[in-house]
């Protein structure tokens, strides 16, 4: 395993766009979620040169498949592992670079090739900040039918579910295991191993967030780096409705720009995903500035 050095400050960014919809359902009027189109919507609206990221790598679009495909009862199973492997690879250079990848998506079910290429590197720890704990899989009580990776992300990561999902090349075990993880912005109460320290948006919101970001990073293993994932959906429905699960409470742009950034403060951040803005649900563009301005100001500490 390698080692994290941030003693210099923040590592470099390698930008990955990773365009893909797999994860989801299909939308209410039965197409394509459009959450594959949200890295070239943000990397148009600035982000790479806010971020001023080093290197940019763009990752094929996979096929979204309606139909079940066989052998696994995950929509897009199988193609969902054909690219998380292609994710690692990207994300597994850029560590071995010397840089930060920001994997910027899609759905949520970016995280495995995230945390998969990490792991070729760090025995990491995931800070996983998301409206939803996402941890509906099969063999859970609540999966049903053919389900959803965007909506058991951290249940895969964890080593819960199908072994297409839950094994990887190199890794013995899950990419994670439940004492590393830290869930922030459960806004659903859904029930999650005790081994996973859960902070929910009500005790976020209460405690603040300064205090919720020690509170993380001193949860988990001292000096183990650390993967954080973001689900925009975190962001409060007023604030960001274009999302694939808009909800509240939650938090404002600034609120999470200031986590971010207090995050990284660690010096034990090793790479960031952010995921499930739709521009199909955003015509006019009128969210993309402001994400573009959370995520400068939480990863670069670059304001507008």
């Amino acid at each position: 395993m390698g080692d994290l050095d941030l003693a210099t400050g923040p590592l470099p960014v390698e930008l990955i766009c990773a365009p893909w919809s797999i994860g989801l359902r299909p939308t209410a009027a039965g197409a394509e979620p459009g959450t594959w189109r949200a890295p070239h919507v943000l990397r148009g609206a600035g982000l790479g040169q806010r971020l001023e990221a080093v290197a940019v790598t763009e990752l094929s679009r996979p096929p979204y498949q309606f139909e079940a495909q066989p052998g696994t009862r995950v929509r897009n199973g199988v193609t969902l592992r054909q690219h998380s492997l292609l994710l690692a690879d990207a994300v597994g250079d850029a560590v071995a670079a010397g840089r930060m990848p920001v994997v910027v998506g899609g759905d949520c079910s970016v995280l495995l090739g995230s945390l998969s290429g990490a792991r070729r590197h760090h025995q990491i720890a995931l800070v996983h900040i998301d409206g939803h704990p996402d941890f509906t899989h099969p063999g859970h009580p609540d999966f049903s039918g053919l389900g959803a990776a965007a909506g058991m992300d951290l249940a895969l990561a964890t080593g819960r579910g199908e072994l297409l999902l839950t094994r990887w090349p190199g890794v013995d075990g899950p990419l994670v295991g439940d004492p590393s993880v830290v869930q922030i912005g459960d806004r659903t109460g859904q029930a999650v191993p005790t081994d996973l320290l859960v902070i929910g948006i009500h005790e976020l919101l209460a405690a603040g967030v300064e205090a919720t970001a020690q509170q993380a990073v001193g949860h988990l293993k001292a000096e183990q780096p650390i993967w954080v994932h973001v689900d925009l959906d975190v962001v409060d429905m007023a604030h960001l409705p274009a999302v694939d699960s808009p909800g509240t409470p939650g938090v404002t742009f600034e609120q999470l720009a200031l986590l971010l950034s207090r995050l990284l403060e660690s010096r034990r951040i090793v790479g960031v995903d952010v995921t499930i803005y739709d521009p199909d649900l955003d015509p006019d563009g009128a969210y993309t500035d402001a994400i573009v301005d959370c995520l400068a100001a939480g990863l670069q500490g670059r304001p507008a």
